[in-house]
């Protein structure tokens, strides 16, 4: 009933704000809210019920009033690198990790940068998925290797699927590996990445028949908050793989082009997206980084900001 409604007012407890609204773009029928920082000056430091009055009706929600950030217990960074894969991941101890390092060009001219301007120059933890250019950089890695002080390198023959490993509070599970496949893609790293509760499935290149496998033989550690897009949406995808994740919201590096892809207009737009904000109470969110930027995920004990 809310639907093309005009949004008349915004209060914060009872005092109302100025406020900015705009289509949200990457969500049919959803609106952006923005509210600069002076309205928030007078607002006492708190939780406090957020209202938007609309021309018929009102949504309430909860808005919390921060003295200052709070400090992050993880860090994931995904950078706009168009076609290909790079994950920073800044784990709870202040250790670095790299997930995949994209292609050649996307390595040297947003990666590395990306790095530096972040003063990163030891990675404890590289991972490559798998080889193929788009993940790899073209060399396997070795312009990463060094460049950087790289402490441990993982690949899909490193460790067998379903093993485990703890790198501080945050617990690594290999989903997917060298062993299931007979190519690249089907040989590609899937991995479970657990901090305190909040859950990464990131799905690498891996296919449908791979997801299917992973149904099979891990089917407690499939759900998650957030999923990283396998193949960029490119490739096969099973939809009732990623309805039974169930992620809050998922991320995938990949470029205009996926927008003529049957795997993400059809398996994953129409069949798992639509089909599961059906049946949420709160939509699923979709991030491309070539429209929306950059995305840096700030998971806290309780709470992801994104």
């Amino acid at each position: 009933d809310n639907y093309h409604q005009k949004i008349t007012q915004l209060k914060i407890g009872k005092t109302p704000v100025e406020f900015s609204a705009k289509p949200y773009p990457y969500q049919e029928l959803a609106v952006w809210i923005e509210i600069p920082p002076e309205s928030l000056s007078s607002i006492p430091i708190g939780k406090h019920q957020l209202t938007v009055y609309l021309e018929s009706g009102e949504v309430t929600g909860t808005i919390e009033i921060l003295q200052k950030p709070q400090p992050s217990g993880m860090q994931i960074i995904v950078p706009d690198i168009s076609h290909g894969s790079a994950m920073v991941i800044k784990l709870p101890d202040g250790k670095n990790m790299l997930i995949d390092c994209g292609q050649d060009w996307a390595r040297d001219q947003v990666l590395i940068p990306l790095l530096q301007v972040n003063n990163i120059d030891t990675i404890h933890t590289f991972i490559l998925t798998h080889y193929h250019d788009d993940h790899d950089g073209g060399d396997e890695g070795k312009t990463i290797l060094e460049k950087f002080h790289v402490k441990e390198f993982i690949d899909y023959q490193t460790y067998p699927t379903g093993h485990s490993w703890r790198q501080g509070e945050v617990l690594f599970k290999i989903l997917n590996g060298y062993a299931d496949g007979e190519e690249e893609n089907t040989r590609s790293l899937s991995t479970k990445i657990t901090y305190n509760g909040f859950i990464l499935n990131h799905g690498g290149d891996t296919y449908a028949v791979n997801q299917q496998k992973i149904m099979e033989r891990f089917p407690e550690d499939i759900k998650a908050q957030v999923f990283y897009g396998n193949h960029h949406f490119h490739g096969f995808i099973l939809p009732e793989y990623i309805r039974t994740i169930n992620p809050d919201l998922v991320v995938a590096q990949a470029q205009q082009a996926v927008y003529a892809r049957d795997a993400f207009m059809q398996k994953y737009k129409t069949d798992t997206e639509a089909f599961l904000n059906a049946n949420r109470e709160y939509p699923m969110d979709t991030l491309l980084p070539f429209e929306t930027g950059m995305c840096v995920l700030r998971i806290n004990l309780s709470l992801i900001h994104i």
